[in-house]
C-alpha cells in the first residue's frame, strides 16, 4: 500500500482462511503500531512515531510483567 512517499507491504492475500490468518499479525502490528522511528519522513510522522513507540513499549511490558496468557485472558 502507498500514499504519498509513505508506504508499507503487507503479504498479497488471496481470499483463503489461511492466507488471512497467515497475513494478519503482520497487518495487525501495522495498523497500530506504524510509523515507527526510523520510518519517519515528515513532523507530523515524528509525533506518530513517538505515540506508536510508546504504545508498543507499553505493550511488551504489559505482556512481560503479565505474562502471555493472563494479558490475552484478560483482554476477553
Amino acid at each position: 500500500m502507498s500514499y504519498g512517499e509513505n508506504n508499507y507491504k503487507l503479504d498479497r492475500i488471496d481470499g483463503s482462511i489461511g492466507g488471512l490468518l497467515n497475513s494478519a499479525p503482520l497487518a495487525t502490528f501495522t495498523a497500530l503500531f506504524r510509523p515507527l522511528p526510523w520510518e519517519i519522513g515528515s513532523p507530523t510522522m515524528v509525533l506518530s512515531a513517538i505515540e506508536n513507540t510508546v504504545l508498543l513499549l507499553f505493550v511488551l511490558y504489559s505482556l512481560i510483567r503479565i505474562g502471555p496468557f493472563k494479558f490475552l485472558k484478560n483482554q476477553c
